[in-house]
């Protein structure tokens, strides 16, 4: 609906519609939200200017909170508990990804996952999941 630009009452819907759904405008973007806004007049960049610069600083704070937990990478795991983890209800990890035979088709198979991704990227695959999708799998925001 907004992909292919506007005047500025669509702009304005585009600023509501996305100050509404600030909290997940991370699986959506900047990059994405700028390639959409640039459609649109100047007036309406305008008005989603300080959004853009919310969404910059919880990006910030985001990437902060990576580097706190990056010392995780070099401690000893435990197999068990990660498998305990990924199958249990408390995180719903199996509920989409795939390991071996086990667990959803929603997400991406995770079985090799560690041959093919380094362990920054695990780590923020983790502990921010919908900042990063594997192609195909990105959240397609419908029409908009």
């Amino acid at each position: 609906m907004f992909r292919n630009g506007g005047g500025e009452e669509v702009g304005a819907d585009l600023v509501k519609a996305l100050e509404v759904q600030e909290s997940a405008l991370g699986t959506v973007g900047m990059d994405r939200v700028k390639q959409v806004l640039a459609k649109f007049p100047a007036t309406v960049r305008e008005q989603v200017a300080p959004l853009m610069k919310r969404m910059a600083t919880a990006k910030v704070s985001r990437l902060e909170k990576l580097k706190k937990l990056e010392g995780t990478l070099t401690a000893q795991g435990n197999s068990f508990k990660g498998r305990e983890l990924f199958f249990g209800a408390k995180t719903g990890c199996s509920s989409c990804h795939t390991i071996g035979l086990e667990g959803g088709h929603v997400g991406p198979d995770l079985t090799s996952i560690g041959a093919i991704r380094s362990s920054h990227d695990l780590l923020e695959a983790i502990v921010l999941p919908s900042e990063s999708f594997v192609p195909g799998h990105e959240v397609s925001g419908g029409n908009g």
